[in-house]
């Protein structure tokens, strides 16, 4: 509903789900989303940061731990879909660049 609603492409947003092996998912995506209300600390995020993949989420939980706002992703308040989709759409229109400014980020975990 909020791809169609927002108007994002729908040939670039995935809804993936689990995965069993999620390096395997990581390596072919330009970001990964996360809009839990609640959150301990995501494992997903720990995965792709470890792919050098940023991550959208909502700022809740351990997540603020996780990711350095403007530098290993971006984080948004809970419920603010505007705020989501304008950061979907921020990635999107610029994946080279931010793909190439992520591979570079520093992480604050191991490879």
């Amino acid at each position: 509903a909020l791809v169609n609603a927002r108007n994002l492409p729908r040939e670039v947003v995935i809804f993936r789900g689990w995965a069993s092996d999620p390096y395997k998912v990581l390596h072919t995506i330009d970001c990964l989303v996360l809009s839990s209300m609640h959150e301990g600390t995501p494992r997903s995020i720990l995965e792709a940061g470890c792919m050098g993949v940023p991550s959208i989420a909502a700022s809740v939980g351990g997540v603020p731990d996780l990711i350095q706002d403007g530098k290993t992703g971006w984080l948004y308040p809970y419920g603010d879909m505007d705020m989501l989709v304008s950061l979907m759409k921020k990635v999107v229109s610029d994946r080279d660049g931010y793909a190439l400014y992520f591979s570079r980020a520093p992480i604050p975990f191991p490879r």
